[in-house]
């Protein structure tokens, strides 16, 4: 088995060096169909994907799957995938098709601003908790009226009676408001926002 390795950038011009390299070197006096073998590595495989997929069929693989050897080389990593590949250890990866891969794209991002909201959420829950505010424990921190009702701490309110009454909770939930340092509606009112920006 002939291997051959080549280091490239990710780039749309190295990309199509790559491309005359295979065809010229790799690919001369050989018959379709034609695999080719790479390591999934975040996005930066994509773009040899979407420029390969037409004329090879790609398989996508975990780097966990290539093994753990003390021997480590482009040349070597090389030479072992296509020796898995060929007797059949991993099969063609299927390709998505635009819609799918935006579609599979928006669902990550969606899954991570949720992610940063409840992290959000539990910050501001847990700096009014500290400072003896609770009401979070009856209304849900991300709700339009917790973010409200914060808003109105962060605006100086310190009328425990109204508070209870803007938030539709008890008022001894905040009934150690007076406490609340000025420092902390900073931050109070940066995690509002920005959950507010999240929820757009």
């Amino acid at each position: 088995m002939t291997v051959f390795a080549r280091k490239t950038d990710i780039n749309a011009l190295k990309i199509e060096q790559i491309e005359h390299w295979i065809c010229e070197d790799v690919l001369v006096g050989l018959e379709p169909p034609f695999n080719f073998v790479i390591e999934s590595m975040s996005t930066y495989h994509f773009p040899f994907i979407r420029h390969f997929s037409s004329r090879m069929r790609p398989i996508v693989i975990n780097p966990a799957l290539a093994g753990k050897d003390k021997k480590k080389t482009d040349k070597y990593d090389a030479s072992k995938m296509a020796h898995h590949c060929m007797g059949g250890l991993w099969k063609t990866t299927p390709i998505v098709s635009g819609g799918q891969e935006t579609l599979r794209v928006l669902t990550r991002n969606r899954l991570k601003l949720v992610a940063n909201r409840l992290e959000l959420t539990n910050r501001i829950s847990t700096r009014l908790t500290q400072y003896g505010i609770t009401f979070t424990q009856e209304v849900r921190p991300s709700s339009k009226i917790a973010l409200e009702t914060i808003q109105q701490i962060v605006s100086g309110c310190r009328d425990a009676e109204l508070l209870g009454e803007y938030a539709a909770c008890r008022a001894v939930h905040f009934k150690s408001v007076v406490d609340i340092p000025q420092e902390l509606g900073f931050i109070l009112n940066l995690a509002s926002e920005n959950i507010r920006l999240i929820a757009k």
